[in-house]
């Protein structure tokens, strides 16, 4: 499937019950952590009890876990503990202001520090 919506999971899963020659009597359904994939099982087969796929659980533990060692994001890198400045919002900000006032974001650096001394001057 090329998306994964709970409308899109609801019509597998009814063209596959419509397909069965009996009506499906299924108790249990083993499934990946997707919500809309639960959503729809729960429309589509209300009284049939669901579980999450051990592995895929495993999974995304083993994940959420081990991103802590990476060698990529050191602790340091994203702890902002006793940290005073915790976003880069005013700077994005200031930056935003500054690429409209000059006219769009690929600006030459002789237009940027034209604009930087005259608001600098004034």
């Amino acid at each position: 499937m090329s998306h994964h919506r709970k409308g899109d999971y609801t019509q597998v899963f009814k063209a596959i019950l419509d397909s069965l020659p009996n009506e499906a009597n299924l108790e249990d359904v083993v499934c990946d952590f997707e919500a809309a994939i639960w959503q729809a099982v729960k429309e589509c087969m209300p009284d049939v009890h669901l579980h999450g796929c051990h592995f895929h659980w495993c999974q995304a533990v083993y994940r959420k876990t081990t991103w802590f060692q990476s060698a990529t994001w050191d602790v340091v890198n994203w702890c902002n503990f006793k940290k005073l400045v915790r976003t880069n919002n005013d700077a994005d900000g200031w930056h935003r202001r500054l690429n409209t006032r000059a006219g769009g974001s690929s600006v030459t650096i002789y237009k940027l520090l034209k604009d930087v001394l005259r608001k600098d001057s004034s």
